[in-house]
């Protein structure tokens, strides 16, 4: 992360990583590099995530929680290992009215919000398909995970003690995670990467369309890296590609927290369910929700327009 000493002594709308920050246009040169300042950042949340989960689990908070001990063993290494850090990045940094930009429209409309929360939702129950169903069963021919990797996730979910109720299960496993990785990789990485994310005076990406690409592609490394399973890597990295793409396009955050936390949501009831993989239900079902699956990206195009529109709409306001 950038170090700052206090003072505020550079003009107007450009941070310390020499880009444009929220407050406005330009920015000057600066020897610090937009790549190494996210990687620098990344092992800093790694190292955080994984020193904090492991502070929970020697000190028994998990256990002492009861039934919330999942909930504590999943929401306390996020927050103190992703959330936090990727809040004070970008508060060092400068990158707090750009971050704002991509979660609250200045005349705080909540249309726009709710419009790209539920396109987000439908493109993550789309997305999770395509991949569950198709492109997953070919991966899994070159890279497939180990069966402790998967009995550790299916022991995560359905512990010997039995399942949880199901909404805290949703709060633990699909909605703190989506919520604190996308802060971190769709919010203090890619802000970092894209200077005209989130600032509509910048043109950088309409210029260099194949930097924007690498970035994006980048953030998607990064997010497959830190969930540490190699046997997950490529899945994971088109999703991290899927979510970049979404923010990117809609210009709000909202849209990749609820792709993300629906793709998680639908992991869980499948688990819960007894299924190891999409696979299992057949030829029948995964031909038969292509259709479902066309109507469904249809739809969220449209809602991803009108939500566009809305968030737009309330920025110019």
């Amino acid at each position: 992360m950038t170090a700052t000493d206090g003072r505020n002594d550079e003009p107007a709308g450009v941070s310390r990583l020499g880009r444009p920050s929220g407050e406005g246009g330009g920015g000057s040169s600066d020897s610090s590099s937009p790549i190494a300042d996210v990687v620098v950042l990344f092992v800093v949340a790694l190292t955080l995530l994984l020193v904090s989960g492991s502070a929970v689990a020697s000190l028994g908070l998990a256990r002492r929680a009861g039934i919330w001990g999942s909930l504590v063993s999943v929401a306390l290494p996020e927050l103190a290992g992703l959330l936090i850090p990727s809040l004070l990045f970008v508060w060092q940094s400068g990158q707090r009215q750009r971050l704002g930009m991509l979660i609250v429209p200045p005349s705080r409309r909540i249309s726009a919000v709710l419009l790209h929360l539920l396109a987000g939702g439908l493109l993550g129950m789309t997305l999770f398909y395509v991949l569950s169903a198709w492109l997953e069963p070919l991966y899994e021919h070159l890279v497939r995970l180990t069966p402790a990797e998967q009995r550790a996730l299916e022991r995560m979910i359905v512990p010997a003690s039995g399942v949880r109720p199901l909404g805290l299960d949703l709060l633990t496993f699909a909605l703190v995670p989506a919520l604190c990785e996308e802060v971190l990789f769709r919010g203090a990485i890619l802000l970092t990467l894209l200077p005209d994310l989130g600032n509509p005076q910048a043109m950088d990406a309409h210029r260099q369309p194949a930097r924007s690409g690498a970035m994006m592609l980048l953030c998607a490394v990064l997010f497959g890296l830190i969930h540490l399973s190699w046997g997950r890597m490529i899945p994971t990295m088109l999703l991290g590609m899927a979510f970049a793409l979404a923010v990117r396009l809609a210009g709000s955050l909202w849209v990749p927290v609820a792709m993300h936390a629906m793709n998680n949501a639908l992991v869980v009831l499948m688990v819960r369910r007894g299924l190891s993989s999409f696979v299992e239900l057949g030829w029948t079902v995964r031909i038969g929700l292509v259709p479902v699956a066309v109507v469904l990206l249809w739809t969220v195009l449209r809602l991803l327009g009108r939500g566009t529109a809305a968030w737009e709409s309330a920025r110019d306001a």
